[in-house]
């Protein structure tokens, strides 16, 4: 008789360096495939590869504040426009980010910048000047 167990265990919990940690499940599954569903359960997890922690980060910051709910992580590189089209932003929903990425990262982004336009055509241009200029 072959002995039963949960169909589901957490087995670890990851430290991500995302606002969430990543749970790492093993499920129930024949012939031990257990450590295929937790390689593919990890996998699930990555960010987009392209694409730097800083960019990485900052996606989510946008979405999640700017609550931009028909735009997947997946869907977005470095090379996404802030303005139009990919974020879809306006002016005033760029005011907010600047606001929250000097509340995050100690960068002072004034309206007044002759710069402004380069540093929010895309996200890596922007992740890209907090790099440079981030104290936190």
């Amino acid at each position: 008789m072959i002995p039963k167990r949960p169909a589901f265990v957490v087995t670890k919990l990851l430290s991500t360096g995302w606002d969430l940690p990543l749970l790492i499940a093993s499920v129930a599954l024949p012939c031990g495939l257990d450590n295929l569903a937790r390689t593919h359960a990890a996998a699930a997890f990555q960010p987009p590869s392209d694409m730097t922690e800083l960019e990485t980060e900052l996606a989510r910051l946008i979405i999640d504040e700017l609550e931009i709910a028909e735009l997947r992580l997946e869907d977005i590189s470095a090379a996404t426009p802030l303005y139009g089209e990919g974020f879809g932003l306006d002016s005033i929903d760029i005011l907010e980010i600047a606001l929250l990425v000097s509340r995050k990262y100690g960068v002072e982004l004034r309206s007044d910048n002759p710069d402004n336009k380069t540093i929010f055509a895309s996200l890596g241009s922007l992740a890209n000047y907090l790099a440079e200029h981030r104290t936190r």
